[in-house]
């Protein structure tokens, strides 16, 4: 699994945050800035994620976010579970970080 630095990056360009390169083409996100992400200790941060997972159609078939006590899934719109983190621990953020992480990985194989 990638570092959390790696994730937090992951996630900002899912939504659409852009990283300086060498050649300045895209700057809106300088790299420096990426230490300063908080989505994996943010609800704040974390619930636009999920908001737009929830928005995405990929090939016809949208998304659902369920954030539940012990485990946290991604269902397909015909409730098939398609990422799932589950812990013994009530460690609501935690999970959904890690769901977040698999489905945009997932999400950039696949779109």
């Amino acid at each position: 699994m990638k570092n959390l630095k790696e994730n937090n990056k992951l996630i900002a360009e899912f939504m659409d945050w852009k990283t300086a390169h060498e050649d300045y083409t895209e700057f809106t996100m300088p790299n420096d800035m990426i230490d300063l992400l908080k989505y994996h200790k943010s609800w704040s941060w974390l619930m636009p994620v999920v908001e737009k997972i929830e928005g995405t159609n990929i090939d016809g078939h949208y998304y659902d976010v369920r954030i539940q006590t012990f485990e946290t899934l991604i269902v397909d719109d015909m409730f098939n579970t398609c990422f799932e983190v589950d812990s013994p621990k009530n460690e609501k953020i935690g999970r959904t970080y890690e769901v977040v992480i698999q489905f945009i990985n997932w999400y950039n194989e696949n779109k």
